[in-house]
């Protein structure tokens, strides 16, 4: 997090600098102390490292392979349902208008894969507020505003707020909407990753997610494709192949999943090596694991469990001196489909940073 206010460090110590100071001496724990509010803790933190400490959030987590709903189809699915198109865009009305029964085939047929059905079973939906963030595709934002309104809308919630922009991810009724028990689940479209990290990594939504993540069993953060693949750690986030396509192309993420190394659309894509591309990426991080998950396909990770849902499967991926095929994967039983689990206690934390400066400060 940003620095915060403080003492210069050109005038001569204050008492509060000087009684951490002295707990440090003595090797006392720093007590109801206002960590939020002191540059020299900051200072303090950096000139006395320790290793960081790392925890399971109490939060859910779902990654999803893409693909999860109808998206630009919706028009012409409603068409051929009979349902108006001026409804459409006004999801609240169309609520209201249609009969329940065309509601129901209209939901099955936006949520085609029952993701979302399933996401509902862990986060509660209906009568609550979803925030979904749009800012990975600067093309399709309207679009996926539209679409993730109607999807959420049908599945019961009673408030849907976009987030499309670094300055909407910096507005302050936003957040406070996202810190506000009402919000039950936040949702990240798919695009692009860097554009993603771009516009709405180190804002103030995103510190508002990452705290209710790390502190709130209630809570549930959810992504598809590129926001899928963001919720992997600092540096170990793929972006791309490189440029003669001998690598990945690795970048920051949101350090949801510091040792899950997420690629998405494993099988849509056969000329991207997808499975290649993933398997590069765990071999130069070898702390690591990799996730490849299929489209219409996702894993709901909770306390370190993680549990498949949809229609494809989702391969699991160590450090390994060949590339391997599905095939191998398959007779290794590295594969897993709906209802399977897989263990991630030790790979699915999150850095937890005002931890890792209570660590600096107790002399651990």
């Amino acid at each position: 997090m940003g620095k915060h206010s403080g003492s210069d460090p050109k005038t001569p110590m204050n008492r509060r600098s000087f009684l951490a100071l002295g707990a440090l001496g003595a090797g006392a724990a720093v007590v109801g102390y206002n960590l939020s509010h002191s540059d020299n803790v900051d200072r303090l933190a950096e000139r006395h490292p320790r290793e960081v400490v790392e925890r399971l959030p109490k939060g859910t987590l779902v990654i999803m392979g893409g693909q999860a709903e109808l998206g630009s189809r919706i028009p012409e699915t409603a068409e051929q349902m009979g349902i108006d198109a001026e409804l459409l865009k006004d999801p609240d009305k169309m609520l209201m208008t249609l009969p329940t029964q065309q509601l129901e085939d209209l939901t099955d047929k936006v949520d085609f894969a029952g993701l979302f059905r399933a996401i509902g079973t862990f986060a509660p939906i209906n009568g609550r507020r979803v925030v979904c963030v749009t800012s990975a595709s600067e093309q399709h934002a309207q679009r996926n505003e539209w679409l993730d309104t109607v999807l959420f809308k049908l599945l019961g919630a009673s408030e849907v707020v976009a987030i499309g922009t670094k300055d909407a991810a910096n507005d302050d009724a936003i957040v406070e909407k996202l810190t506000n028990s009402d919000t039950s689940l936040v949702y990240f479209d798919g695009g692009n990753q860097s554009l993603l990290m771009k516009n709405f990594f180190d804002t103030k939504a995103y510190h508002a997610i990452r705290d209710r993540y790390l502190n709130d069993s209630s809570f549930t953060v959810s992504g598809s494709s590129a926001g899928a693949a963001v919720m992997s750690g600092d540096g170990k986030t793929i972006m791309d192949w490189n440029t003669d396509h001998s690598g990945p192309v690795m970048g920051s993420g949101f350090g949801f999943l510091s040792k899950v190394i997420v690629d998405t659309h494993l099988h849509r894509h056969p000329e991207y090596h997808r499975l290649e591309r993933l398997q590069l990426a765990v071999n130069d991080h070898k702390d690591c694991i990799g996730l490849g998950i299929d489209e219409r396909t996702g894993l709901v990770i909770r306390d370190g469990e993680g549990t498949v849902i949809g229609q494809q499967k989702i391969w699991k991926l160590e450090p390994s001196d060949t590339l391997r095929t599905f095939d191998e994967l398959e007779h290794q039983k590295a594969v897993f489909a709906a209802g399977d689990r897989i263990s991630l206690k030790k790979y699915a934390y999150v850095s937890d940073r005002q931890s890792s400066k209570l660590v600096s400060l107790g002399g651990r």
